[in-house]
């Protein structure tokens, strides 16, 4: 669906210059930078390693339920072990996700009584997705250097 959006944006913007030549009219496919991300990661060079040394804060992705495991989009996102330190894909750094039990992001929760927090992770740098919706700042750092540098 995305592809297919970002098709006719496309199409759309290049029919808007030729009507409006004076603007100045920019089109960014954030999908596919990050798609990319995902997908692609152990086959490409990175833009700039220079974020993945640092430990970035707190500021998507996904929160990928257990029968995903061993799908095509779970292996390529494992393959991103490999690039800048991302150590597992498939987890998120805020929040509490085990066991059944889901406590997210900045929230607090008791079950069984046992108290949950959900608390940021030690190394936010090493995760794709923050929250499970949102992207992590070093994934996006990551996106946006594909971007600005025409990756």
């Amino acid at each position: 669906m995305a592809v297919e959006f970002n098709r006719q944006l496309k199409d759309r913007v290049n029919k808007l210059r030729a009507e409006l030549p004076l603007a100045a009219l920019t089109y960014v496919d954030v999908y596919t930078a990050k798609y990319g991300l995902i997908s692609n990661t152990k086959n490409q060079d990175p833009p700039d390693r220079s974020f993945c040394e640092t430990k970035l804060g707190p500021p998507f992705l996904l929160f990928a339920p257990p029968r995903w495991s061993g799908s095509p989009l779970a292996n390529a996102m494992v393959a991103l072990r490999e690039y800048c330190g991302f150590t597992d894909p498939l987890k998120i750094c805020c929040g509490h996700h085990k066991n059944d039990v889901h406590v997210w992001c900045g929230q607090k929760d008791s079950i069984n009584g046992t108290q949950y927090c959900g608390a940021s992770c030690a190394t936010p740098s090493t995760f794709i997705s923050w929250d499970g919706v949102h992207y992590s700042e070093a994934a996006n750092h990551w996106a946006a250097d594909c971007i600005l540098n025409g990756a």
